[in-house]
């Protein structure tokens, strides 16, 4: 919840005011979209992470499942300079929704009450959860992406140090 209220914070920061009527936005630095997918039309990037985490999956309206992977997020906002209507979040979720249907992936959830949809694909030999959060309410066709990747995490950490000193002296 403390993650849902600091994005909807984030994304009141950047208003559709926030811009100059003749400013054409841009993504923030070093950010760029999930290899998987394009994004919707006439959005750009505000914030975007990378990095092995606990996600929270929204599995049915009252279940909730922490998954360890590889979390990939990328919170996207609407060009309001775009003159065309934002799109809606079950618009947004349907084109996720039909671009993973070509590899197989399905929708989990959608709950427009929650703002929250999430989609699951096997791609590459990983388990990839989409979770799509709607924050709507600061404004149609903003919303953050969170791809999370399961597979073996690297090891970054060993244990010889202790292992060959056991071994030395038991």
């Amino acid at each position: 919840m403390a993650n849902f209220l600091m994005y909807c914070l984030i994304f009141l920061c950047i208003s559709p005011t926030t811009y100059a009527q003749d400013e054409e936005p841009k993504d923030i630095e070093n950010c760029m979209d999930y290899p998987l997918f394009t994004r919707m039309p006439n959005t750009f990037i505000v914030e975007c992470s990378k990095n092995f985490d606990e996600v929270e999956i929204q599995k049915t309206e009252d279940q909730v499942d922490k998954i360890e992977g590889t979390k990939t997020y990328i919170g996207y906002t609407y060009n309001y300079n775009s003159k065309v209507p934002p799109p809606s979040f079950l618009q947004i979720v349907k084109n996720y929704e039909n671009a993973l249907a070509k590899y197989g992936g399905k929708r989990i959830l959608f709950s427009k009450a929650k703002g929250v949809a999430t989609l699951f694909v096997k791609s590459g030999g990983k388990d990839l959860w989409i979770s799509i959060a709607d924050y709507g309410g600061v404004g149609e066709g903003q919303y953050g992406l969170t791809i999370l990747e399961i597979e073996e995490m690297k090891q970054d950490i060993s244990a010889t140090v202790i292992r060959d000193e056991l071994n030395k002296s038991g």
